[in-house]
């Protein structure tokens, strides 16, 4: 199955901002996600199957370690992620 236009994998804080910012009164799912477990593999699918469902919502697949990841190395914008 090809990825909905409305479901993107967000790699960077400014990625995530510039999605989020792009509609700001669209509904946006951001669904945080890890590759090392087994539940997201599963959850993946769902969401896409979800995006498919809903086109008018806008699906954001989220590492929390990317985001934070770049934001320590001082090329992100300085965000701070807290779960």
């Amino acid at each position: 199955m090809a990825t909905p236009s409305n479901y993107h994998r967000v790699e960077t804080p400014a990625h995530l901002q510039q999605l989020l910012a792009a509609d700001l009164a669209r509904v946006s799912v951001l669904y945080f996600r890890a590759d090392w477990a087994e539940p997201c593999k599963t959850m993946d699918n769902v969401t896409t199957e979800l995006a498919t469902r809903w086109d008018q919502v806008l699906f954001l697949s989220v590492r929390p370690s990317s985001l934070l990841s770049s934001a320590s190395s001082g090329s992100g914008s300085g965000w701070r992620l807290a779960l």
